[in-house]
């Protein structure tokens, strides 16, 4: 995750199309019929797909893969639009469905992290959750514990290695990597190989009379600018301040000849390696975030058992396990012919899983 520069809303932004249906979610919400959470009308927001997608560089806000690498991209609410939860039983049913077609609050991401994050919206202290139809610094005072990577630096609160892997050097850095699962064990591998790869055009320097020089000079001057193309920036921008540590008098010689912009690039690194070394969270702190997350985690169901319910005397199905990589979940297809019981076994389910309090 690295820090992404966003422009203006886009016009569309201001249609009457958008208009309506901010006014269609304001007369749902105040409606005393409303049974059911606040709907987003996803195709409104198709409109401006390309917009953030140049915006996010075609990668995923929060992992930095490529958009169609893992999937197509998907229009994401950074503020949850149909009810935000904690870090613990906290839920906000109400929250926030009046920025569900606000341009600060969309981002391009994958759909895996998108999974991963769902309607999390954890704050430092919920008490602090902003009143229904909070804007500008209301929202700001909130403390959210998930970095919006366009309002915030994400180094800050993120370590980067050359092995691919993510520390959190903030309770907010922390809660990030665990909620959008940002060290799951195919996109850690992606970034590692990432950075072997730089690594060894990086050794291209050495010989400075290489056709290739100049481009991988190119290369560093756009991984360090507002606007890398590059997927996992953030973890190449560590590799590059590493190798400059043991090559500065190789680096002063090549922007010596080089443009002004490249000559910049060096502090930059020197200040990535010296906030990357910065840590701010405690071990006390670690481990107590780390059972407030256990709380969270996604659970994977193993098996289901139903008896009595319904036309359903005893049943019991088992689950595949998951696969091998964390993101990947086992999918169940229940075909059957009409009155045989498909629906009753989703309903099933679905009391079991509201618990007793939400089930009646």
């Amino acid at each position: 995750m690295i820090k992404i520069k966003r422009g203006p809303a886009p016009k569309f932004m201001k249609s009457t199309i958008v208009k309506s249906a901010k006014g269609d979610l304001k007369d749902i919400f105040e409606s005393i019929q409303r049974q059911e959470r606040v709907r987003i009308e996803a195709f409104v927001l198709e409109e401006v797909r390309g917009n953030l997608m140049k915006m996010c560089h075609s990668k995923c806000a929060y992992c930095e893969s490529g958009i169609g690498k893992t999937g197509v991209g998907e229009i994401e609410h950074f503020r949850p639009p149909s009810g935000a939860r904690g870090m613990g039983k906290e839920y906000a049913p109400n929250h926030y469905w009046w920025l569900a077609y606000e341009w600060d609050n969309l981002l391009m991401v994958c759909q895996i992290c998108l999974k991963h994050k769902r309607d999390f919206f954890p704050l430092e202290n919920e008490s602090n959750r902003a009143a229904i139809g909070a804007t500008g610094s209301e929202l700001k005072n909130e403390n959210p514990l998930l970095i919006d990577p366009c309002s915030e630096d994400p180094s800050q609160h993120l370590s980067f290695s050359a092995n691919g892997v993510l520390e959190g050097k903030t309770k907010k850095g922390k809660t990030t990597i665990d909620i959008l699962g940002l060290n799951r064990r195919d996109i850690v591998l992606e970034r590692h190989k990432t950075a072997d790869r730089f690594n060894r055009e990086l050794q291209i320097l050495k010989n400075e009379a290489s056709s290739s020089t100049k481009d991988v000079l190119e290369y560093i001057s756009e991984l360090h600018s507002d606007h890398p193309n590059q997927e996992y920036a953030g973890t190449l921008r560590t590799v590059f301040a590493t190798w400059l540590k043991d090559n500065s008098e190789l680096w002063n010689s090549l922007t010596q000849k080089s443009a002004p912009s490249i000559s910049k690039i060096s502090k930059q690194a020197n200040k990535a390696n010296k906030t990357n070394a910065q840590s701010y969270i405690t071990d006390r702190e670690k481990h107590e975030l780390n059972n407030q997350i256990s709380q969270i985690k996604r659970f994977s169901i193993k098996s289901i058992e139903i008896e009595n319910f319904k036309s359903i005397d005893k049943l019991t199905i088992q689950i595949l396990p998951t696969g091998n990589l964390e993101s990947r979940e086992s999918w169940l297809l229940l075909l059957g012919d009409n009155g045989i019981g498909k629906s009753s076994i989703l309903q099933a389910i679905t009391l079991a899983l509201a618990g007793k309090n939400n089930s009646i």
